[in-house]
């Protein structure tokens, strides 16, 4: 039996009266999904996307993240015609006036959405609270994308518990103050609440996905394929490439994470959590559940809590995506002109002449993705070598990343640029040394050259360390 609770303080009246869910960006899933948990108590559950280009903004879906999204939609509308309900999806230039229109028709008691915690959506779910009260209808709003909602930690005065801004103490704080992440139900649960649950009896007026004007793709270049064919994006396919990964890299995660030469080495789920096809607290306790040590998993387990960090510093602040943290990093000279216009385009066409970097770029262009470990090294070479300003590098990465996350991918770049709260003290290297090893022995010290051939050269290749 589903034993998730209904919403507190509904009274029955408007449980019996239809409930619309809103799906966005960053939770286009049906399992685990906090706020179609909350709605299925109702008689009748209608799930709506509505889609407005103008909201999306310079940090909103757009470029490589549009073309995931819409195959993301589709699939979770085939999904949701398994139990005989639809995704109704409506388009224009305010969602707010969509919202209101779609629950006059319905006679919607109560709509429901998890949070996306940017900047753009907060001013958007105000709108909502606003409309939704002027006709009288409840809304809830839910948590499902992050392990924490980044408005609920607080320091108290007097914090000694470390730098407030990175890792560490950020995921002590919440443990301390919010207990361990939410579980997930158990697959089967949300089965069975599907199977209950019920669409109205004349469902309102919809676009197609296909009918979107997302991801349009014009002319003969089916730029969109590359991608799709290795991010195929389902709640199905999001398990089977969480599965494969367990397999075949979870065991050597610690150990060949940064290495961008072998398959698995990272588990290429960061898709599939920025869309929300795969809910944050099932993959965190797949790993906690496992039967790694500690040690063994602490990192892959840690990428999740930089996740929600990231937010908190957009919540802290919100004009971090193309303004410095530490203002005074405002005054930096950049390139300007002509040459910061030919130093950027070469790097991101890959045509710098440094293989490494000039790889990296094409096969981001080409798939929409690059491994975390040769995005520091080329963030590093258009920061450092070529003296372009971070702010458009951000943008380049927002434009053609398949995961592209406005608050992760900023404070990289802004650690990358020396702004951000935890800003690189270090530059990587975008050629590899010239030899296997880092000197012959001869020319160590003594204390050294007992161990020398254990220090093989990938130990700090991509480091400024030799």
């Amino acid at each position: 039996e589903f034993s998730n609770l209904p919403p507190t303080n509904l009274p029955s009246k408007i449980l019996n009266q239809a409930a619309i869910v809103l799906f966005h960006s960053h939770d286009v899933r049906l399992h685990d999904n906090v706020a179609l948990q909350m709605a299925s108590h109702h008689k009748h559950v209608i799930p709506v996307f509505l889609w407005s280009k103008k909201e999306q903004g310079p940090w909103g879906v757009r470029g490589c993240l549009e073309v995931v999204l819409k195959d993301a939609l589709c699939n979770l509308d085939k999904k949701l015609e398994q139990y005989n309900l639809k995704l109704v999806c409506r388009e224009g230039e305010d969602s707010s006036t969509m919202l209101r229109d779609i629950c006059s028709e319905c006679a919607a008691g109560a709509v429901y959405w998890n949070k996306e915690h940017t900047t753009e959506s907060r001013i958007r779910e105000e709108k909502y609270r606003t409309v939704l009260q002027e006709i009288d209808v409840q809304s809830i709003e839910c948590q499902s994308s992050l392990l924490y909602d980044p408005l609920s930690p607080s320091l108290a005065a007097g914090f000694h518990g470390g730098h407030w801004g990175t890792l560490m103490p950020f995921k002590r704080t919440c443990e301390k103050q919010l207990g361990m992440p939410r579980r997930p139900i158990l697959r089967a649960d949300t089965f069975f609440m599907l199977e209950r649950m019920k669409g109205p009896n004349e469902w309102p007026a919809s676009k197609d996905v296909e009918g979107l004007n997302i991801a349009m793709i014009n002319g003969n270049e089916e730029w969109d394929k590359p991608i799709l064919d290795r991010f195929p994006m389902s709640e199905d396919d999001a398990v089977a490439n969480m599965n494969t990964f367990f397999q075949h890299g979870f065991a050597k995660y610690e150990r060949d994470r940064s290495r961008a030469d072998i398959d698995w080495s990272t588990s290429k789920l960061s898709a599939h959590l920025r869309i929300g096809s795969l809910s944050p607290n099932e993959l965190y306790y797949k790993i906690e559940d496992s039967n790694l040590d500690y040690n063994d998993r602490k990192t892959f387990s840690r990428r999740l809590i930089w996740r929600d960090l990231a937010y908190f510093h957009l919540n802290s602040f919100p004009m971090m995506r193309d303004t410095s943290i530490r203002l005074h990093y405002e005054q930096t000279e950049w390139l300007s002109g002509e040459e910061e216009d030919a130093r950027f385009n070469a790097w991101k066409t890959g045509n710098t002449g440094y293989p490494l970097v000039d790889s990296g770029m094409r096969e981001l262009w080409k798939t929409g993705w690059m491994t975390q470990s040769v995005r520091m090294v080329v963030a590093s070479f258009l920061v450092e070598y070529l003296r372009v300003n971070w702010v458009r590098g951000a943008r380049w990465f927002h434009y053609t990343l398949v995961d592209a996350d406005s608050a992760i991918n900023s404070m990289m770049w802004q650690n990358a640029g020396r702004s951000g709260i935890d800003q690189w003290n270090f530059i990587m290297s975008p050629r590899p040394p010239p030899s296997k090893y880092l000197h012959p022995p001869l020319m160590m010290r003594k204390q050294e050259q007992g161990s020398w051939k254990q220090r093989r050269i990938g130990d700090v290749f991509g480091g400024a360390k030799f």
